[in-house]
């Protein structure tokens, strides 16, 4: 993780979650996980929404390590 400045970082943190919302992984992910099964079907989109997933909570460590002035 390399530093950035909060203007990067939360600008960075804001596509991400955009990008996630405009796909709807959110409801993919609720219609995967629905029955406490994921099978061989579902298993390559659970793996991506959960990339996808990954690449937000490091955004926001981003953002919370950002350096104010950056």
């Amino acid at each position: 993780m390399q530093p950035k400045s909060i203007l990067e970082a939360s600008a960075k943190l804001t596509n991400r979650i955009f990008i996630f919302a405009e796909s709807h992984a959110d409801r993919r992910l609720l219609r995967i996980t629905e029955d406490n099964v994921i099978d061989e079907s579902e298993r390559a989109e659970f793996d991506a929404i959960m990339e996808d997933l990954q690449e937000i909570v490091e955004a926001a460590l981003e953002l919370r390590c950002a350096r104010e002035g950056s």
